[in-house]
């Protein structure tokens, strides 16, 4: 253990992406039924690969429009701009949503708890 880190979790693989199904599993353990989301901050190729196993756990994607690659490529692809075929397919999931950089964590805190509320009320209603 290190000061800031009290848990790790060893996977297998040899390249980096291999944890990718891992993590997304391991967030759907965690929230035992509970709403979760991944943000997604700037990001390179192993990160198109963590957005799609969060979309295939069904967990919504909020990407940073503003914050570099990935999500830029992203976030364009939901304002209709010309885009990565992979930033398609996962936008055609319908669990990715953009929050402009220069909004703050006020909005992405909003959003965060908009959709908890509304996870909480469908939750309760069944």
């Amino acid at each position: 253990m290190t000061q800031n880190h009290s848990h790790f979790l060893r996977v297998p693989g040899s390249k980096w992406g291999d944890e990718s199904a891992w993590i997304a599993d391991v967030a759907t353990q965690l929230a035992a039924g509970a709403p979760s989301v991944t943000v997604l901050i700037n990001g390179g190729e192993v990160t198109w690969e963590d957005a799609r196993q969060s979309v295939r756990a069904g967990r919504l994607v909020i990407t940073i429009a503003d914050s570099g690659r990935t999500a830029d490529l992203l976030a364009a692809g939901l304002r209709a701009d010309p885009t990565d075929a992979r930033a398609k397919e996962l936008i055609a999931s319908g669990l990715v949503q953009a929050v402009d950089l220069t909004a703050g964590t006020i909005a992405l805190t909003t959003i965060i708890e908009t959709i908890f509320a509304k996870e909480s009320i469908r939750s309760d209603l069944q």
